[in-house]
């Protein structure tokens, strides 16, 4: 996959997100929150996380 289109696609990917959490009516603070609880639960999404 070319560097482009890595970008493309988690440019898409965060805009997917965006609009996901917009509709759950998370604010950006509720989401880090979300996160957070997620990588303490599991370890492997922090992993997903440094990779990505």
């Amino acid at each position: 996959m070319t560097s482009h289109r890595m970008n493309q696609y988690s440019h898409v990917k965060s805009l997917v997100n965006a609009n996901l959490h917009k509709s759950l009516g998370i604010t950006m603070d509720q989401r880090w929150l979300v996160q957070i609880s997620l990588i303490r639960i599991n370890p492997f999404f922090l992993w997903k996380k440094i990779e990505n």
